[in-house]
């Protein structure tokens, strides 16, 4: 059976994976009428850079028995760059091929509510609705997983011995992802439509490199304690996101310098 604390983690993390973007998107956009495009592009990118092309490499490298996955070091370096390049290299072409014609910074936030948006719904909301189906159906039957084919009856095993709690940090470890995305995006958006910031470019890499480490020790089982793991990395995307913050005022404060000097032109 799927105790109702289980199920109040699994409706938790669906419903922030799915609405804590979305209210964002909305917000963000009623707040500055940053085009929904910028969104749309930046979930697009997402799946096709990190989803298809990434994973395309993964197959071609991850191989049992290869060089890095049994060489830890290697593991933790490829999994590290192979994650940030994709993603920001994503953010790259986004911004510079598919909305050259938005330059305004607003545009870099709503680009990455798209893209952590996608990642929310591929990464979490699928699965937590499919851990919702199977825990009514568990539930309907007793806890007899029988009823369920077989290829599910593992899957009914493990949710069923998962504590509420790890069921809802799913939820938390979204809006941190979000945020995250959020601020990377600012940092690309600099790189790319500001003249002399290219280096935020392989900055971004580099701190979305960094906080993947956690992840990449939690799944080798050198970091063991989930709720450890989603501490360091909150904190890791704290430290991104206060530079990311501190860009775009700076942008803000830049174009305001601008408007004057435009003004006492066109006089």
């Amino acid at each position: 059976m799927i105790s109702n604390l289980q199920l109040l983690g699994i409706f938790f993390s669906l419903a922030v994976s799915v609405g804590f973007p979305l209210t964002l998107l909305l917000v963000w956009r009623r707040k500055t009428r940053a085009p929904f495009s910028a969104a749309a592009v930046g979930a697009a990118m997402f799946f096709l850079f990190a989803m298809v092309l990434e994973q395309l490499l993964h197959h071609a490298v991850l191989r049992p028995g290869g060089y890095i996955l049994t060489h830890p070091w290697a593991y933790i370096l490829y999994g590290t760059l192979a994650a940030g390049i994709f993603e920001e290299t994503g953010r790259l072409v986004g911004f510079r091929f598919l909305l050259r014609k938005h330059s305004g910074k607003e545009t870099g936030v709503m680009y990455g509510i798209g893209h952590g948006g996608m990642e929310a719904l591929l990464v979490c909301a699928l699965n937590m609705a499919l851990d919702l189906v199977l825990a009514f159906r568990l539930n309907a039957a007793g806890g007899d997983a029988s009823v369920l084919s077989a290829g599910y009856q593992t899957l009914a095993a493990s949710l069923q011995t998962t504590p509420a709690g790890l069921l809802a940090v799913s939820g938390v470890e979204r809006v941190i992802a979000v945020c995250f995305h959020i601020a990377l995006s600012v940092l690309v958006f600099e790189a790319v439509k500001r003249p002399g910031k290219l280096w935020l470019y392989p900055a971004a890499i580099l701190l979305h490199a960094g906080l993947d480490v956690f992840a990449t020790l939690y799944q080798l089982g050198i970091l063991k304690n989930i709720y450890a793991l989603e501490g360091l990395i909150a904190l890791a995307a704290l430290a991104v996101c206060l530079p990311a913050c501190r860009v775009y005022r700076l942008d803000r404060a830049e174009e305001k310098m601008e408007i004057p000097e435009e003004s006492a032109e066109n006089g």
